[in-house]
C-alpha cells in the first residue's frame, strides 16, 4: 500500500463514521418523537422493573 493512498482510507472511515453516526441519530431522535405521541395517545406505560402479573 502506497502512501498516497492514506488520504483515501482516511477519508472513506470519516465517512462511514458520518453515515453511521447520522443513522443512529436519527434513531434515537425517531424513537423520542414516536414515544411522546404515544405518550399523548396514552398508549404508554412506564416499565418499572418489576412483574405485574403478581
Amino acid at each position: 500500500m502506497s502512501a498516497s493512498h492514506w488520504g483515501f482510507i482516511l477519508a472513506s472511515y470519516l465517512v462511514c463514521i458520518g453515515v453511521i453516526g447520522g443513522m443512529i441519530l436519527a434513531i434515537v431522535i425517531d424513537h423520542r418523537r414516536l414515544r411522546a405521541e404515544l405518550t399523548r395517545l396514552g398508549g404508554v406505560r412506564e416499565r418499572t422493573g418489576e412483574d405485574e402479573r403478581a
